[in-house]
C-alpha cells in the first residue's frame, strides 16, 4: 500500500507541554445505536511532539473494547503554521499485532484507510487526521491490532504528532508506539499517539425462511392393492372329506389323491 515498507532512519523529537485533559473511555452499543466510540484517548497535559522521519513507518497499537466494524480513527496531529496542512501524512491501515508477535506485513481484510483532514481544531488546539474504513474491517474484542501510518508528507517532509509521555509502569505499556526504523518493528518510546476509535455493530446475518412442507396427495382408490390370494396354488382343489375327519387333504392337479398324512386316517378313493 502506498509507501509502506522498509525505510531508513532519522528522528527529531522535542518535548513540549500542552493543555488538555486525559480521558479514557469505551462504550458498547446495540445494533440500533449505529456507530459508537469504542475508545477515546484525547491529548493530555503531559505530551511531547514527535516528528518521525518520513522514510520509515510508525504504528500505534490498540485493543478494541468490543467486537464490531471499524468505522474510523481520528488521530491528533500538530497544528504547525498552516492549520496542520504540513502534517497531512500519506497513508494508514489496520494490521494484526498478536501478543508476543510482531506487526503483520499486510492489512486485515478491509483495513486500508481513506484519509481526510478536517479544517477544524481539536479542544487541545491540535488538528484531526481522520482515517475512514469504507470496506468495513472486522475487529475482535481484546485482540491487539496496530494502526500503521506512513508519516511522509507531500512536500517530502514528515508529519508531526503530539505523543503521551507515559512511564514504563503504565497500564498501556503493550500499546506504546512502534517504529520500523531499523527494518523491523520495535518499540520507540514509552508513549502513545492520541486517537479516537469509532466502531459499529456487526450486522446479524438474515435467517432464511423455512421451506413449507409439500402437501400430501390423497390416495387414489383405483390404485389400492388387489386382494391377496392366500392359496399357494390357484389350480389346487380341495377333495371332499368326511366331516368327522380332523385332517383336510388337498388333491393336487391331475386328480391323484395326496399321500396319506402320518398319524391320520387315509383315503383310498
Amino acid at each position: 500500500m502506498g509507501k509502506f515498507g522498509m525505510k531508513g532512519r532519522s528522528v527529531v523529537a522535542t518535548a513540549a507541554l500542552t493543555a488538555g485533559m486525559l480521558v479514557l473511555s469505551g462504550s458498547v452499543a446495540s445494533a440500533a445505536d449505529g456507530p459508537y466510540v469504542d475508545q477515546n484517548h484525547p491529548v493530555s497535559r503531559f505530551t511531547g511532539n514527535w516528528k518521525p522521519a518520513g522514510i520509515w513507518d510508525i504504528a500505534q497499537p490498540f485493543e478494541p473494547a468490543s467486537s464490531g466494524i471499524a468505522v474510523d480513527f481520528t488521530v491528533a496531529i500538530n497544528a504547525g503554521t498552516t492549520a496542520g496542512a504540513e502534517n497531512h501524512f500519506a497513508a494508514a491501515e489496520i494490521r494484526r499485532f498478536p501478543a508476543g508477535e510482531t506487526i503483520d506485513d499486510e492489512p486485515i481484510v478491509g483495513g486500508v484507510g481513506v484519509l481526510s483532514f478536517p479544517d477544524e481544531s481539536l479542544p487541545s488546539g491540535h488538528y484531526p487526521a481522520v482515517v475512514s474504513f469504507p470496506q468495513e474491517p472486522q475487529l475482535e474484542e481484546g485482540l491487539r491490532y496496530a494502526l500503521v501510518i506512513d508519516p511522509a508528507t507531500t512536500d517530502g517532509g514528515s508529519a508531526s504528532f503530539p505523543m503521551s509521555l507515559d512511564g514504563v509502569s503504565s497500564p498501556f505499556a503493550n500499546l506504546f508506539v512502534q517504529t520500523k526504523e531499523s527494518g523491523s518493528w520495535e518499540g520507540y518510546a514509552t508513549g502513545r499517539l492520541f486517537f479516537k476509535l469509532r466502531m459499529a455493530p456487526t450486522p446479524e446475518a438474515p435467517v432464511a425462511p423455512e421451506e413449507p412442507e409439500a402437501p400430501v396427495t390423497p390416495e387414489d382408490p383405483a390404485e389400492s392393492e388387489a386382494p391377496v390370494d392366500v392359496d399357494d396354488d390357484p389350480g389346487d382343489t380341495v377333495a371332499p372329506v368326511d366331516p368327522q375327519d380332523p385332517v383336510i387333504p388337498k388333491t393336487p392337479k391331475g386328480g391323484e389323491p395326496a399321500a396319506p398324512i402320518v398319524g391320520s386316517p387315509s383315503f383310498t378313493g
